[in-house]
């Protein structure tokens, strides 16, 4: 297997730039000599008009990388033949579906077949150009995504990929083996395990896609409780079935690492996995019982399989059967394919490291996780923003712990829910610890007439909460550099977590294992320990003063919005596009279609 270091290089914007480029022409001492070069050197410049939607870097990295070998071909000989087998490097473009991409999109069996037809010099030439340039948009796409995030979603903001896709080309193409140059290509993806994940769920869901999508729904009018009988549970458990719930009482994604290390070659074998697990007499005896099992009765095997389903589709698990579980069991094979092509699109835009020790936070998810070295340490519930105050995704660091934090209110916040908690009883001032500001001068309120200040007071007026159990941040605050002014936090109602659907907040992440956090990120890298960071959280009393406690080093932290994920027991997990970015993402995707 290829380094990854090899063939990923950061490009500093000097490599290219126009002056440069013609200063590499300079130094080689000549121009092209050959004809088919010297029209390769003649159509570049003016390959805007041949593919009016390249972009930049698509240009350059083309002039890069002919400058780099003086313009001569890679592909064709100057009378059409070929100069190399490009079957291998079709075939691997052909495949990309499997990466959650459009092989379509690449066209270099199109444009290869038609050197056959049109080989005129003029024509060679653009025709080589076309087949490199699919090859580097592939390259593109597999490790950086086909998007461009940050111009196109607001609430999104991505550290740089700058990469040397002239370069990592010029690697790949020094293979003639098809498992080498599948292995190269590989090696570009995210080598994050989840993604790898990912792939495996997309090949099985895509296997699934023919035999459920043209199925009849299944009707959703009224309740199926445990116990009762309903005509409809046979056509529940076929689809069940097929989706892996029934199968020997396990999902049939469950425990992929394990089942990985079923023989394969190149890639987790989910068929051959399944296989082996339906071979042992219980999960023989079970599969016959649901698959045949014609009884309308409700029973506790299907129960079970009933609440796995609703947790892995984000539903509230209840063992209930009603509109909404029907509505996630009849959701269309296609759509469920969409969300994990999103989502491995998603994971390309996140760095190649996420760090030794990091914490990520899947905002669609409504759960965050605190990673070290490839173990994850904590995986906790979060509660993220309302649609009307979305929490954005970006990757940044955490910088501070503050225990006991007190808090500034967003003049939105205050306008909207504090002002008029205080109007309608006066004793929250006193219970939650609210104090008044006029700018920065702080009021006594004795001076303040609560019954005439209106929402447009604030500004100038200010709230802010003192310290204490009650404070909306709860014990703990966990700060992050960004321009959103979004943080980390503990919280004073943990009945909130409970709820399947948690975007509750105005845009702050509210953490339930707040205390485990609070060790992850202190021990061994701050002034205190695990054990003293977890006794901050046995103090009471009204008058707790914040304590701020700066990290030596910075934790890495990555938002995301991924509405398909891998959970702790290696299933596919679903949530719902509750902000909508899906939908936007896949109409961004397919007006891209094609765009070489």
């Amino acid at each position: 297997m290829l380094s990854l270091l090899t063939l990923i290089i950061p490009v500093m914007a000097s490599e290219l730039t126009a002056p440069a480029m013609a200063q590499s022409d300079s130094a080689a001492g000549h121009l092209p000599s050959s004809p088919v070069a010297k029209t390769i050197y003649q159509l570049l410049p003016t390959l805007k008009g041949v593919a009016p939607k390249a972009g930049e870097w698509q240009l350059e990295a083309l002039k890069k990388f002919y400058q780099h070998r003086d313009y001569v071909s890679i592909w064709l000989e100057e009378d059409g033949r070929w100069k190399r087998d490009i079957n291998h490097f079709a075939q691997a473009l052909r495949q990309a579906d499997k990466e959650g991409l459009n092989p379509a999109d690449y066209q270099l069996s199109k444009v290869a077949s038609q050197t056959r037809t049109d080989q005129t010099l003029q024509a060679l030439a653009l025709h080589e150009v076309q087949m490199t340039n699919g090859l580097l948009h592939y390259i593109r796409d597999l490790s950086v995504g086909r998007a461009h995030p940050s111009m196109e979603f607001p609430l999104l903001f991505l550290m740089p990929q700058n990469r040397n896709y002239a370069t990592i080309l010029e690697s790949i193409l020094k293979h003639s083996d098809a498992e080498d140059i599948d292995a190269a290509f590989r090696e570009l993806a995210p080598n994050h395990e989840d993604y790898a994940k990912l792939r495996a769920v997309l090949a099985r869901y895509k296997s699934l896609q023919s035999q459920i999508d043209s199925w009849p729904a299944i009707e959703t009018d009224g309740l199926i409780r445990p116990g009762e009988s309903d005509a409809r549970l046979p056509k529940i458990r076929r689809n069940m079935q097929l989706l892996g719930r029934l199968k020997g009482q396990q999902d049939i994604f469950d425990n992929l690492v394990q089942k990985a290390k079923i023989e394969r070659k190149s890639e987790l074998n989910i068929e051959s996995a399944a296989d082996a697990q339906s071979e042992t007499p219980q999960a023989k005896a079970v599969a016959a019982n649901l698959s045949d099992n014609p009884t309308f009765i409700y029973d506790e095997v299907t129960e079970k399989a009933i609440r796995r389903f609703q947790e892995m589709s984000g539903s509230a698990v209840d063992g209930v059967i009603g509109p909404k579980t029907i509505a996630e069991l009849n959701t269309p094979v296609k759509d469920r394919i969409r969300q994990i092509e999103l989502s491995m699109e998603r994971w390309r835009w996140l760095p190649e490291s996420l760090g030794n020790k990091y914490v990520l936070v899947n905002i669609a998810g409504f759960y965050t996780e605190a990673v070290e070295n490839g173990n994850v340490v904590i995986r906790s519930p979060v509660i993220v923003g309302q649609v009307a105050h979305q929490t954005p995704a970006f990757s940044s660091y955490i910088t501070n712990v503050k225990f006991y934090p007190d808090w500034s209110v967003p003049a939105s916040i205050a306008r909207r829910y504090v002002l008029g908690k205080i109007q309608d009883n006066p004793e929250v001032i006193r219970t939650f610890g609210y104090e008044i500001y006029e700018g920065d001068e702080l009021l006594d309120w004795t001076d303040v007439d609560i019954q005439t200040l209106k929402k447009s007071d604030f500004p100038p007026y200010r709230f802010r909460q003192k310290p204490g159990l009650n404070n909306a941040l709860g014990r703990v605050r966990f700060s992050i550099k960004n321009n959103y002014s979004i943080y980390m936090h503990d919280t004073s109602d943990h009945s909130l977590f409970s709820q399947s659907n948690r975007a509750l907040s105005a845009g702050c992440i509210r953490v339930q294992k707040s205390k485990d956090m609070a060790a992850f990120l202190l021990d061994g890298n701050s002034n205190i320990s695990a054990d003293a960071a977890r006794q901050k959280f046995t103090a009471i009393g009204t008058e707790l003063k914040s304590e701020f406690h700066p990290l030596t080093a910075k934790i890495p932290v990555h938002l995301v919005y991924m509405t398909a994920w891998i959970d702790p027991q290696g299933d596919v997990k679903f949530g719902h596009d509750i902000y909508g970015r899906d939908a936007k993402l896949a109409k961004s995707l397919t007006q891209k279609k094609g765009e070489l």
